[in-house]
């Protein structure tokens, strides 16, 4: 007989490349992947071109049926789901909230991996509000799926540190390698009746918001630690960002540096070979910006067309 987790049949939703990961992980690992959903091809670059996302390249490349309706709420996809007849479905950054119909329509579950230690900080964001709150360490959690976001039974959670020098683009992809590994060792238990579900201390909850542009904004009279993280949690998506000169002025990758600053807040200079921003404690250390219209590049680069960055005040 096949081991357990072969003959469970498993449909599996997620749309990144941290979900694309996991996919190949569990087929890796032998489980019953018998069709991937996703979110449809979206538009890309200038010429709008439509651009499939990873995990349905992943799911064509491991020949995976691929699904991807536009919607959950018109009951199509449901049935077709219905007809699938899996015994569960695993959930890993999908973009869409399931109707309670669907949570009712397979014997085992939705399962989740959510990259927090819930009941902290659930919803959108979890990694991302860890690094800007300063945390050392957050982790992955597999649960159960309810109506209620991340608010499901907990299988089991693994602590994971936060190196407090990534950003997260690079902490996503490290938490992602781990979970998948995690879910794989969770989902066998699971399916072997070695660990039953857990209700969540729902009073203990916390939430990660959707950020916003406006989240972004950088407040120079914030101490230098805090304006970092937030660079680190939000530099590339939605951007953090401030103004000089009337225009917008991304801040792309920074570091605190060390020297001592004394200028008035917001106030750009040249110190030991570092373009630094002063700020309410400290300074920054300024590596990649991006002038709205233009590239991204680094400040010693930008300087050598704006000569009059240095000793200018951004707001």
């Amino acid at each position: 007989m096949p081991p357990e987790n072969q003959k469970q049949r498993i449909v599996f939703f997620g749309t990144p490349e941290i979900a694309a990961e996991t996919l190949r992980t569990l087929r890796k690992a032998g489980f019953n992947i018998i069709g991937a959903v996703t979110q449809p091809d979206k538009p890309t670059g200038r010429q709008g071109a439509l651009t499939p996302p990873p995990a349905k390249v992943t799911a064509q490349e491991l020949s995976i049926p691929v699904f991807q309706p536009a919607t959950l709420r018109d009951g199509v996809f449901l049935n077709q789901l219905r007809e699938l007849r899996p015994d569960l479905c695993i959930v890993i950054s999908y973009g869409k909230i399931f109707p309670p119909e669907f949570l009712n329509a397979v014997p085992l579950g939705f399962i989740n991996v959510h990259y927090s230690l819930l009941p902290k900080y659930r919803g959108a964001s979890p990694l991302q509000t860890a690094i800007m709150n300063g945390d050392k360490e957050s982790g992955v959690t597999v649960a159960l799926l309810e109506p209620e976001v991340d608010s499901g039974p907990i299988l089991d959670q693994k602590k994971i540190a936060i190196p407090g020098d990534l950003y997260y683009e690079d902490l996503l992809k490290e938490y992602g390698k781990e979970g998948a590994e995690f879910l794989v060792v969770t989902l066998k238990k699971y399916l072997s009746g070695e660990i039953k579900p857990q209700k969540q201390d729902h009073a203990q909850a916390t939430l990660a918001k959707v950020f916003t542009r406006d989240d972004g904004r950088i407040n120079w009279s914030r101490p230098v630690e805090q304006i970092y993280n937030r660079v680190r949690a939000l530099g590339l998506e939605p951007g953090t960002w401030t103004t000089w000169n009337g225009e917008t002025l991304k801040i792309i990758k920074a570091h605190p540096a060390t020297e001592e600053n004394h200028d008035d807040i917001g106030m750009v200079s040249e110190r030991d070979g570092n373009i630094v921003v002063s700020t309410g404690h400290g300074s920054l250390a300024l590596e990649i910006i991006q002038i709205a219209g233009g590239r991204a590049m680094s400040a010693k680069e930008f300087i050598n067309g704006k000569k009059d960055f240095i000793g200018s005040v951004l707001e």
